[in-house]
């Protein structure tokens, strides 16, 4: 329980919030998808502990494919008399 609270502090949750969720008897596993883990950690939070951001690096990756495979139906066509 103390670490649960003292680990949420660290995550700059307010005081009382952070009373409340340590004292879940629920397991990590079983809170690791709650509204709890999703309010602590932020995207930004885990950016700054030198994790990689999915989301932008699928973006970068996604658009670099969509220039290099164009469908059939958006090259010009030429008219031949």
């Amino acid at each position: 329980m103390k670490t649960r609270y003292r680990s949420l502090i660290k995550l700059k949750v307010p005081r009382d919030k952070a009373w409340e969720w340590a004292n879940t008897r629920k397991g990590y596993w079983r809170i690791s998808k709650s509204f709890i883990l999703h309010c602590a950690i932020t995207k930004e939070a885990l950016q700054e502990a030198g994790l990689l951001n999915m989301e932008a690096f699928y973006k970068k990756m996604h658009d670099g494919i969509t220039q290099l495979i164009e469908p059939p139906y958006t090259r010009s066509v030429f008219t031949v008399v």
